[in-house]
């Protein structure tokens, strides 16, 4: 698990182990165990998977792309405590 901040200090999360095959079952899970809605339009294409959830006011993206794994990115604020828990998360079940 490798921690970031992206340019706007948010807090960002990548786990390069995590193969593109597992994106969507993992996304699956983390939606279902933190009570996540799927946001917007989902981003499908050989090089990048990424999809917003929201819940309430709340709003991360579950990525994955070839150059950085899958990664959670919190889109907020109000989003941050909530991206640093699904990042754990991740860390502890998948052991990645």
């Amino acid at each position: 698990m490798k921690e970031q901040r992206d340019f706007n200090g948010r807090p960002s999360y990548e786990f390069e182990d995590i193969r593109v095959g597992r994106y969507a079952r993992i996304s699956s899970n983390i939606a279902r165990r933190f009570k996540l809605q799927p946001e917007g339009k989902f981003v499908d294409t050989p090089e990048e998977k990424l999809q917003e959830y929201s819940c309430g006011n709340v709003l991360v993206s579950l990525e994955w792309a070839t150059a950085s794994g899958y990664s959670v990115n919190s889109r907020g604020p109000e989003a941050d405590q909530i991206t640093t828990d699904i990042a754990e998360y991740i860390h502890k079940k998948y052991r990645v």
